[in-house]
């Protein structure tokens, strides 16, 4: 559930940011968003590691496929913001 929630927080915090990039500080609190959604993959990461685990342990082969189908999901959407932060980061500098 956490995987799912964080990728369509992600979604929607990815958009509102690409849609106010452009104002002078309305994209702001969007951009810190994302950078809290990209440190919290990282502890759902191992969270969700030690469950795929425990779910091959127990030879529950599809729970297993559906945790890392939505841990793929969700790191593709958290690369998506983080290419958007970079090109933030290279039109300011």
């Amino acid at each position: 559930m956490k995987l799912v929630t964080a990728k369509a927080r992600t979604s929607l915090e990815l958009l509102e940011f690409q849609q106010k990039q452009s104002s002078a500080y309305l994209w702001k609190p969007h951009a810190d968003s994302l950078m809290y959604l990209i440190k919290l993959f990282e502890r759902l990461q191992e969270q969700a590691a030690a469950a795929v685990a425990a779910a091959e342990e127990r030879g529950l082969k599809e729970k297993a496929a559906v945790l890392k189908t939505a841990l793929g999901n969700l790191q593709s959407e958290l690369q998506n913001a983080s290419r958007s932060l970079q090109t933030l980061e290279i039109s300011a500098g």
